[in-house]
């Protein structure tokens, strides 16, 4: 895709493949993405959680969810884009967007659009939502990933002789506290 004659950077032609609504094989590609945490979940054994009353990916809701809402959330995004403000062409669309046709002279028109497109599918939109993600996922996994990197869902030996019954201390090694 050209960006007003310049080749665009490899962030702008992915943040305007977000915003083609004309590729439908995309949703099924985020619901595999977003059900990626639940398959790895699964393989290691943290679908439901550990013995203890911690809750595993299956449990919150957010992740089975997420299957739903990542994809209905892309959906929401490009009719927003198709809608409101259609930047995936490098010339001014006819009829113009909504809010490029409030301006009432031609040449004024093409300057907004390209400062439109330049600003919506600009590297940064797609780093600060990658960021933004990247948080949200430490914040939300640091409980679970805590638990498993302690080693409290550790199975002792067969040839561990039985304790008196009190529970054994677990040290936390460092780690960051459970929230």
């Amino acid at each position: 895709m050209a960006f007003d004659g310049v080749r665009t950077p490899r962030a702008s032609r992915v943040l305007a493949r977000i915003l083609d609504h004309r590729k439908p094989f995309d949703y099924l590609w985020l619901m595999a993405l977003a059900a990626l945490p639940i398959g790895l979940a699964w393989w290691i054994g943290a679908l439901f959680g550990p013995p203890g009353g911690f809750a595993g990916y299956w449990v919150r809701k957010q992740w089975p969810l997420l299957v739903i809402i990542l994809p209905g959330a892309a959906f929401y995004l490009r009719w927003m884009a198709k809608h409101i403000g259609p930047v995936l062409s490098p010339e001014l669309p006819s009829p113009p967007p909504p809010i490029i046709g409030l301006i009432k002279t031609n040449a004024g028109m093409e300057v907004a659009y390209a400062d439109l497109r330049i600003a919506l599918l600009g590297p940064a939109n797609l780093f600060a939502a990658l960021l933004v993600t990247f948080v949200f996922h430490v914040v939300d996994m640091a409980q679970i990933g805590g638990i498993y990197l302690s080693g409290v869902t550790q199975v002792c030996p067969r040839e561990t002789p039985p304790t008196d019954g009190a529970a054994p201390v677990v040290r936390r090694r460092g780690l960051p506290p459970r929230l």
